[in-house]
């Protein structure tokens, strides 16, 4: 019982001092969703960088900030603006090539509506080389980039928290939805912010 005391204190005390790590530098949030995500073997969740001023007028909502988590102080009007998606293909295919889910094109083959397609901020042609360049270096930057495919593990949670991060950055997220958190059956979002999506 002792022994379980102690390890309970060492937790928290760990817990605490990532936070207080985390409270002071948030950017260093990045290489520890870099290893809970190798960890966990989560899906690869990507970002992709948005025309500021094209999304922010669109009417589009953003993910973050939002009703339940405000601007903060690192919030300017010319902050950065991103989409963050978890995607079972590769980043790439899941960008323009993966068939009905994908984001330049509908299953119809017509272009699609969604915000990554109308308001990227590299507005480049097919076969997308910068707009794929800037995809791999974000989510290298801010993300979690997992190619293989035994065992993965899809959770929406991580999704949230990486646009969490970018958020506490003072950055804006377009995605992801918290409809996909209640389809998982998470009706609230009080365990972002606590272990280990501090």
């Amino acid at each position: 019982e002792a022994e379980e005391e102690r390890k309970r204190l060492l937790f928290e005390a760990m817990v605490s001092e990532m936070r207080a790590k985390f409270q002071s530098n948030p950017e260093s949030r990045f290489d520890y969703i870099k290893e809970l995500g190798q960890k966990e073997n989560y899906e690869t969740t990507y970002v992709i960088e948005l025309n500021s001023a094209s999304v922010r007028t669109s009417g589009s909502l953003s993910a973050y900030p939002s009703k339940k988590f405000p601007e903060h102080d690192l919030h300017k009007q010319d902050s950065r603006c991103f989409y963050v998606g978890i995607t079972w293909h590769t980043m790439e295919d899941r960008f323009s090539n993966a068939e009905k889910k994908n984001h330049m094109w509908n299953s119809n083959g017509n272009p699609r509506a969604g915000v990554v397609r109308k308001h990227r901020l590299i507005n480049d042609e097919p076969p997308f080389f910068e707009s794929l360049e800037s995809l791999r270096k974000l989510t290298d930057e801010y993300g979690h980039k997992n190619n293989q495919r035994d065992g993965r593990v899809k959770k929406y949670q991580f999704e949230h928290y990486v646009a969490y991060a970018l958020y506490m950055c003072g950055f804006r997220t377009w995605g992801p939805k918290i409809s996909e958190l209640e389809k998982q059956g998470i009706n609230n979002m009080d365990w972002l912010g606590t272990y280990p999506f501090i």
